[in-house]
């Protein structure tokens, strides 16, 4: 696992400024470096909040900039992402839940409804909307995370 952050790392520093992804919405640029420092940062919030290697970080979001954060986060720190299909049905959901047991659900505020019949504990839920500028605003402010 060290050796894939590692790897990962090298990728983000050799491409520093190079584009990473453009929002399809608003046109916005996030650099390599940009993604390397919010994810960063997001690691060291979820850290610090009792987030460790091994967790499960369930992921109910639209193709989303907050996704990709969120996504690297998880991979920065050692947790394991957990993307659910926006698609699935609320009972799939439910059924995934009963298998995984998730630390953290990060959930788009329009698909939160997929989960209001869950049966089972999720601990924490982070509701979270498009382009969420308190979201993006909020993770800038944090220090980046060091393994």
């Amino acid at each position: 696992m060290i050796q894939n952050i590692n790897f990962l790392r090298e990728i983000f520093k050799k491409n520093r400024d190079r584009p990473f992804i453009i929002c399809a919405t608003d046109n916005s640029l996030f650099t390599y470096g940009n993604i390397e420092h919010l994810s960063l940062k997001l690691a060291t919030y979820l850290h610090s909040n009792g987030v460790k290697k091994g967790d499960y970080i369930g992921i109910l979001l639209p193709n989303c900039i907050e996704y990709v954060i969120i996504y690297f986060a998880c991979m920065q720190l050692g947790a394991i992402a957990v993307p659910i299909n926006q698609r699935l049905h609320a009972k799939e959901i439910d059924g995934l839940l009963s298998e995984i047991p998730i630390t953290l659900f990060f959930v788009a505020d329009n698909l939160k409804h997929l989960l209001a019949d869950s049966n089972h504990l999720i601990k924490h839920v982070t509701l979270l909307k498009h382009k969420d500028p308190d979201f993006l605003n909020s993770i800038a402010t944090l220090e980046p995370y060091n393994d």
